[in-house]
């Protein structure tokens, strides 16, 4: 690849790129987008989940709620551009799991629970479906 100037400096090329919050990389994987938004929706549901034991603080409705205004727009934050991506088994898996450890901090279930019946009881829909229809609206 030849080097690239701009007025008289060379440019280095890099194998990815942060742009407005989104991870570029050479083949457009997204893999490492991903990751990333994962792990800050994850943050986000850690510091939340401190708000409510199973005995005390805010009830399910309202964790609901966080859920749903704070982890999912971490998470289909610019999904129109690689939401192709949540076809994957390993995207799924991945986004099952983000949804899995929300749902048992809203109810305070234990871990054995099953995440479809957490789902059900919560009115959530799965993680990737939610990202494929916010790039579709946003189309």
């Amino acid at each position: 690849m030849e080097d690239i100037r701009l007025d008289g400096k060379f440019i280095e090329c890099k194998s990815e790129v942060k742009y407005l919050g989104i991870i570029l990389d050479k083949k457009l994987l997204w893999y490492k987008h991903n990751a990333l938004a994962t792990n800050k929706a994850t943050r986000a549901l850690m510091i939340y989940r401190n708000i409510a034991g199973k005995t005390w603080g805010c009830n399910s409705n309202i964790l609901r709620c966080l859920y749903i205004s704070i982890v999912r727009p971490t998470v289909t934050y610019w999904a129109i551009t690689w939401f192709q991506k949540v076809t994957l088994v390993t995207t799924k898996n991945t986004f099952d799991k983000l949804q899995r450890l929300a749902c048992v901090c809203n109810t305070g279930a234990m871990r054995t629970c099953p995440a479809a019946t957490l789902k059900v009881i919560l009115n959530l829909i799965p993680l990737h479906i939610v990202v494929e229809e916010v790039a579709h609206a946003a189309m």
